[in-house]
């Protein structure tokens, strides 16, 4: 299998065909359908729903070894949409206007980001424009490396990553122990993205001091925001789409399908809406210690 972009031509049949059980970690409990990464992903359904869906992890890249220590910085809650400790939190950034015509994907060219152009935003195929960022939920006496609200968000160098490249977007720190803290991207500054083309997400992550992430997905039909189109009178806002995955200490291969993704608050009327996308988000539980790293991050 190869990427559609020139620098993923890395074959990934040879790696060794492995799923990772998906159980209890920190509390909350994973979705427990995996599918094989090896073979042709088969999600149900477009990615427009919200009904139980895949997730799957498959095989070990490359390891890599990464350049320098890890770095911590003093942390600051960015650009917090409120909630209860543990409640719908999303962060991110975006301009305050009008934002338009939504920019549309036509399925030609699926990459979001390798990191290798390590400037701290996304590269701009089919319409898609938006900064890296970093987040946590402000524990006094909690730290972040990268810190919110850093700018150029500096991706690390690595000898050798999971794509065959150098940089991945990385993320550590310590006692963010109120929701956590994490890293994301925006898809269209701030703005919605319409990916409903496509049936999901594609990436590769490794946890060097975490064992699992939740990946959170805000859409502007269900989350207040800029250019939101939540209507407090239809439905309740301020909910984020998310599932969560299991980390292991070496680089592994994930799918998580748009179907897949439930609203955090499960109770929530509110129906994921992959024409309405504004960023991607992995996000560490509260632990004394995290750090986790992303790279190759597509559509599929």
């Amino acid at each position: 299998m190869r990427f559609g972009v020139a620098r993923f031509g890395v074959s990934k049949m040879a790696l060794p065909l492995a799923l990772v059980l998906l159980g209890a970690c920190g509390g909350r409990t994973l979705d427990q359908d995996a599918y094989n990464v090896y073979g042709q992903p088969s999600p149900p359904g477009a990615g427009n729903g919200a009904s139980a869906g895949a997730i799957s992890s498959g095989g070990a890249a490359s390891s890599g070894t990464q350049s320098g220590g890890a770095e911590v910085g003093g942390s600051a809650p960015l650009g917090e949409a409120g909630g209860p400790p543990g409640g719908a939190h999303s962060v991110g950034g975006g301009p305050a206007q009008d934002c338009g015509v939504t920019p549309h994907s036509n399925g030609s060219l699926t990459l979001i980001d390798d990191m290798e152009e390590h400037q701290g935003f996304i590269n701009q195929y089919e319409g898609r424009k938006g900064a890296w960022f970093a987040f946590n939920d402000g524990t006094p006496g909690s730290t972040q490396f990268p810190t919110p609200g850093m700018s150029p968000f500096p991706m690390r160098q690595v000898s050798s990553d999971a794509t065959g490249g150098h940089y991945v977007a990385y993320c550590t720190g310590s006692n963010a122990m109120t929701w956590g803290a994490g890293i994301g991207a925006e898809l269209n500054d701030g703005c919605p993205y319409d990916a409903s083309v496509y049936n999901g997400l594609h990436f590769f992550a490794r946890g060097e001091a975490s064992d699992a992430l939740s990946v959170r997905v805000p859409t502007a039909n269900a989350y207040t925001g800029f250019d939101s189109t939540c209507s407090s009178s239809e439905t309740p806002c301020s909910d984020v789409f998310q599932t969560e995955i299991a980390l292991a200490p070496y680089w592994q291969e994930y799918y998580v399908a748009f179907d897949g993704l439930r609203p955090f608050d499960h109770a929530s009327p509110a129906r994921f809406d992959a024409a309405e996308l504004l960023r991607i988000e992995f996000e560490a539980p509260p632990e004394s210690f995290f750090s986790f790293s992303i790279d190759g991050l597509t559509f599929f």
